[in-house]
């Protein structure tokens, strides 16, 4: 599900929630292993990864994850801004 239309603050917590980000990374050895590294630290359940080309030059690619928990719970907030 997909939820589009102007900013604004996130809806509040249901205990059933789901993030989804898209991580472009530098093309490095470990770079998606230390994104993840930010979840799996704080806990955080992992439920989905995938992996698209971006298009724009060979070996950069998209990575789009789904896991457990709200923008505003506390380990998910601080993953994301880690």
């Amino acid at each position: 599900f997909v939820l589009v239309g102007a900013p604004a603050a996130p809806p509040a917590r249901t205990g059933a929630d789901r993030t989804s980000v898209v991580l472009r990374l530098e093309n490095v050895p470990g770079s998606l292993a230390m994104a993840m590294t930010e979840l799996a630290i704080r806990d955080i359940d992992l439920t989905r990864i995938e992996s698209r080309p971006t298009r724009t030059e060979l070996g950069s690619y998209m990575f789009f994850l789904d896991f457990v928990g709200h923008i505003d719970d506390a380990p998910v907030a601080e993953a994301l801004r880690a």
